[in-house]
C-alpha cells in the first residue's frame, strides 16, 4: 500500500479508482494523498443495480486536483440516480444446461476426496451419510463438504424463513460462517470451488438444491458467459472457438472480478459527471516510466542499505551487551 501511494504521488494520473471492502478506512490514504488528490467514495453492491446478488464494495475515485474542474453530480447521487430493483431472485441465475451441469458432477466425482468413493462415504458419520445420499449432487461433494454442510444445516436453516439458502460450504460454519438467507445470492469466494444453494426450480417450482456451476457465478457477476446472455455479441473469452477454461480458473476469475454493472455505472459517473481542465499532454510513456524505474529503484536502495546495516547493528549492539562491566 505505501509503494502504491508512492507512485501515486510521483506520477499525475488524472484519475485513480481504489476498491476494497465496505469497512476499509481511507484515512491513511487520505493523509497521504488530499493533497493532490479529491476523493467521492461510496459503499455500493450488485443488488443496488438489479443483480440478486449481495457483494458490497467501497468504490473510490481519486481525482487529480490541478485537473479537476467540477464534479457535476456527486458520486454517491449518481449511484442512487441508477439504482434498479431487484426483480428476481438468484434462481433466475440457474441456467447452466444439462450438459454443463454433468460436466461440473463429473469433476466433482473425480476429486480424491469425493463421497462417491466407498472408501471416503465409510468415515462418515451416520447423520453425514444419509446428507450424502439425499442426491447425486451430495454424494459428489468431499467428505469436509458433506461436514460442513451439516453444520449449516443445523446452525442457520432454521434462519431461512422462505427456505432459501446460499452458503460456502468450503469455508468452517464455525470458524468463518458465509451464508445468506433469502432471494440474494453470497459473494463468489475464488478460493472456495463449492457455492452450494438451496431453493426452488423457477420451471418446476420443486425443491432445488445443488453447487453452483463456474458460469452461473460468472453470470452473476454480469459476464456474457452464456450464448443466450450476449447482448450486443460481447462474450465472455472461452466462448470463442476452441478456447478452454478450467473450473478452478473460471471460479477464480468470477471470485476476484467486480461486477459490470457496478464497474459500469463507476465509469459511467467519471466519464460524463466530472469537467477538466485543459491541460497540457502527460509525459510521453518512456519518460513515465524511467520515473516509475526510478522511484523503485529509490525504494529499493533504501531497503537494501536499511538491510545491509542490519547485521552490523546488531553485532555491535550484541557486543556491547556482552562486554564485561
Amino acid at each position: 500500500m505505501f509503494i502504491w501511494m508512492c507512485i501515486l504521488a510521483q506520477l499525475d494520473f488524472q484519475c485513480v479508482l481504489f476498491e476494497n471492502v465496505p469497512e476499509y478506512s481511507l484515512k491513511l490514504v487520505m493523509f497521504f494523498l488530499d493533497w493532490k488528490f479529491a476523493f467521492e467514495s461510496i459503499v455500493t453492491g450488485p443488488n443496488d443495480d438489479g443483480f440478486p446478488v449481495l457483494r458490497d464494495r467501497r468504490i473510490t475515485w481519486l481525482l487529480l486536483r490541478s485537473a479537476l474542474k467540477a464534479v457535476v453530480t456527486p458520486f454517491s447521487e449518481f449511484s442512487r440516480l441508477c439504482s434498479r430493483t431487484t426483480g428476481y431472485s438468484w434462481e433466475g441465475l440457474l441456467v447452466a444446461t444439462d450438459v454443463m451441469l454433468a460436466e461440473d458432477l463429473a469433476w466433482a466425482e473425480r476429486r480424491p476426496t469425493s463421497c462417491i468413493r466407498d472408501e471416503n462415504f465409510q468415515k462418515l458419520s451416520q447423520s453425514q451419510q444419509a446428507i450424502a445420499l439425499e442426491s447425486k449432487w451430495t454424494k459428489a461433494l468431499t467428505t469436509q463438504d458433506i461436514e460442513f454442510l451439516e453444520q449449516y444445516r443445523l446452525r442457520f436453516y432454521s434462519s431461512c424463513a422462505d427456505g432459501r439458502m446460499c452458503a460456502v460450504i468450503g469455508q468452517d460454519p464455525a470458524k468463518h460462517p458465509q451464508w445468506i438467507a433469502g432471494q440474494l445470492m453470497l459473494t463468489v469466494i475464488s478460493n472456495s470451488p463449492v457455492l452450494w444453494v438451496k431453493g426452488f426450480d423457477p420451471t418446476s417450482g420443486q425443491v432445488l438444491e445443488r453447487f453452483v456451476h463456474p458460469v452461473e457465478m460468472l453470470l452473476s457477476q454480469g459476464f456474457p458467459a452464456m450464448e443466450l446472455y450476449t447482448p450486443y455479441d460481447f462474450k465472455a473469452s472461452f466462448l470463442f472457438p476452441n478456447a478452454t477454461c478450467s473450473r478452478p480458473s473460471t471460479v477464480r476469475q468470477a471470485g476476484n472480478s467486480m461486477n459490470l454493472a457496478v464497474i459500469g455505472k463507476s465509469l459511467a459517473w467519471v466519464a460524463t459527471q466530472v469537467e477538466w481542465h485543459q491541460v497540457e499532454p502527460l509525459d510521453d510513456f518512456l519518460a513515465k516510466f524511467c520515473r516509475v524505474a526510478h522511484l523503485w529503484l529509490s525504494l529499493s536502495l533504501h531497503c537494501y542499505v536499511l538491510l545491509a546495516a542490519l547485521p552490523e547493528r546488531i553485532f555491535f549492539l550484541t557486543s556491547q551487551q556482552n562486554k564485561p562491566l
